[in-house]
């Protein structure tokens, strides 16, 4: 499996006469992924057979290397979901939901309760965990939605849309959570309509769905917007980000995709630029072919470390300090008169400077009464700095 957590084959599911993904193939690593497409794109269809919950017409698709059609409760055992739209039951609290799902998923209760009030601390809430979720706003309850989804520790997260209904703020935490488990080797697949410039770039791939679900873009999130800007031949199609701010807008993505003819009058038409099935091509031809160039392998990488032995070290150590020492200017003369006076004025410098430090002190701690003791002191310090 190596680092390819979900692999579709020729995946094609249709609903009746309408075709919701079509030659859908894929590889997804690990890491934060996320799926964009207009509406019909067949986002939703392609996350729904990866949670085993429906089945294609055709093609094939495994899951953490596992066939869903063999074994789908082993696999949804190893999967969290976070849906678009919440069934959540209004007459529990979060706190007894997350535990009601923890219990579901085979957690004792002790890890259940344990790992509830983690995952409710990482999403900042408080005591507002303790009340009715028919109690809670919008961003509450997406919260929930998304803890439910992570109680069971799974490999392979499927979130639709987790940053709707929240504060800026929210959404940062909610991201930093993300990416802690995505370092973690969990795979984080968001679903996402209109993601901000910083979502955005959070993304370590990118996947882009036209209407009909055809694939048409596999790749670096920045590297898009260069990627359709130049197959449009834009003016500044280098240019990737906002050269003040560094901003990514992604909605020019859609309007390269989605761009319509314009007729005499200067009216924008209903016909394409550009339709599903030839962007499919250039992506079958540009980036497909690019990432099947590369020759896949599940063996480990093999590290080959040639540690010395603490007496190759010890000289090592003893070389680097001497030479070192060697390099400093005042050791580097070769006149033994120059040395020594050398030695003499830092010997002089320091001495001095110790010196004043211990009068200095004194006189701080006898400035109400003076005895002779201190002038003694004094003169002595002064007698010494004459030599």
């Amino acid at each position: 499996m190596g680092s390819t957590l979900i692999e579709a084959r020729n995946v094609i599911k249709k609903y009746g006469v309408v075709t919701a993904l079509d030659d859908f193939t894929v590889d997804i690593p690990r890491g934060k992924i996320g799926i964009l497409g207009p509406n019909g794109a067949g986002k939703s269809t392609f996350v729904k057979i990866a949670l085993g919950l429906i089945r294609t017409t055709s093609g094939s698709i495994t899951v953490l290397g596992e066939d869903l059609d063999r074994n789908t409760v082993d696999i949804r055992r190893k999967i969290g979901y976070m849906p678009e739209h919440d069934c959540i039951p209004n007459s529990m609290t979060g706190v007894e939901f997350l535990i009601e799902m923890g219990l579901v998923t085979g957690m004792s209760l002790q890890s259940a309760t344990q790992r509830t009030h983690e995952i409710l601390g990482h999403l900042m809430m408080g005591e507002e965990k303790y009340r009715k979720i028919e109690e809670y706003s919008g961003g509450m309850r997406q919260k929930i939605k998304l803890a439910q989804g992570l109680i069971h520790g799974p490999e392979v997260i499927f979130l639709d849309e987790p940053t709707s209904g929240l504060s800026s703020r929210d959404s940062e935490n909610i991201m930093d959570l993300l990416k802690e488990l995505a370092l973690k080797g969990k795979l984080i697949f968001v679903v996402i309509h209109q993601p901000s410039s910083d979502i955005y770039k959070m993304f370590d791939n990118l996947l882009i769905l036209d209407t009909g679900g055809y694939p048409i873009y596999n790749g670096n999130p920045v590297d898009a917007v260069v990627y359709f800007k130049k197959l449009a031949n834009h003016v500044n199609s280098d240019e990737s980000e906002c050269i003040t701010c560094g901003n990514v807008n992604s909605e020019q993505i859609f309007d390269i995709i989605e761009g319509r003819v314009v007729d005499e009058y200067g009216v924008a038409t209903k016909n394409r630029k550009v339709t599903p099935t030839e962007w499919y091509d250039v992506y079958k031809e540009k980036v497909a072919q690019n990432l099947a160039d590369f020759d896949k392998t599940n063996e480990a990488l093999k590290i080959i470390s040639n540690i010395p032995n603490k007496w190759i070290q010890f000289k090592v150590f003893i070389t680097r300090d001497v030479l070192s020492k060697i390099g400093e200017p005042y050791l580097r003369s070769s006149n033994p008169q120059e040395k020594s006076k050398t030695g003499l004025g830092l010997g002089m410098f320091i001495g001095k400077t110790l010196l004043e430090k211990n009068h200095a002190s004194i006189l701080c701690k006898n400035s109400e009464t003076r005895t002779g003791a201190e002038v003694n002191i004094k003169w002595k310090n002064q007698d010494l700095l004459k030599l």
